[in-house]
């Protein structure tokens, strides 16, 4: 009779253990959850600022700019406090040069993939592309991503 209640005993410690387990898990990932949402709207809120602050300052926003945004958006707290007096004082080619950077590494990236090497004249064409506005960068990605490489040259060196 002893060792069906000790038996008992431990397997309701245990259950209770699971359960209070399970509780602090749950809790620990709401908790995590509330976190990450906060610091996505976080994001979310900055990156809707700087395109509405570059829009007044600049027209339109380019590419270069417009992939920078959301890089400029997951700063830290202390850094995006830091750069964002910055972002209002310098203009657009400033910026482009400081931040555009991330945009002509994609595409150095996306043509090494697809031709194998960064041949010179398709190196070129990159600051072309970044130039563009968001709607003609929009219906130009697909191109870069079918043409060969000629046609790419071809195509911004016409444009340009």
């Amino acid at each position: 009779a002893f060792l069906e209640w000790e038996t008992r005993i431990k397997e309701e410690s245990l259950l209770e253990g699971r359960q209070e387990g399970r509780q602090e898990g749950r809790q620990e990932g709401r908790q995590e959850g509330r976190q990450e949402g906060r610091q996505e709207g976080r994001q979310e809120e900055r990156e809707k600022t700087l395109r509405n602050v570059f829009r007044m300052r600049f027209g339109a926003i380019v590419p270069a700019l417009n992939q920078s945004l959301q890089l400029m958006a997951q700063l830290s707290d202390q850094d995006y406090d830091r750069i964002f007096p910055e972002l209002l004082s310098l203009g657009e080619a400033e910026l482009i040069e400081r931040w555009g950077e991330s945009l002509g590494a994609s595409l150095e990236n996306l043509f090494r993939v697809r031709f194998g090497t960064l041949d010179p004249e398709l190196q070129d064409t990159i600051p072309r592309i970044i130039e563009r506005s968001d709607e003609d960068y929009d219906r130009v990605l697909p191109l870069l991503i079918t043409l060969s490489q000629a046609e790419i040259i071809q195509h911004f060196r016409d444009i340009h």
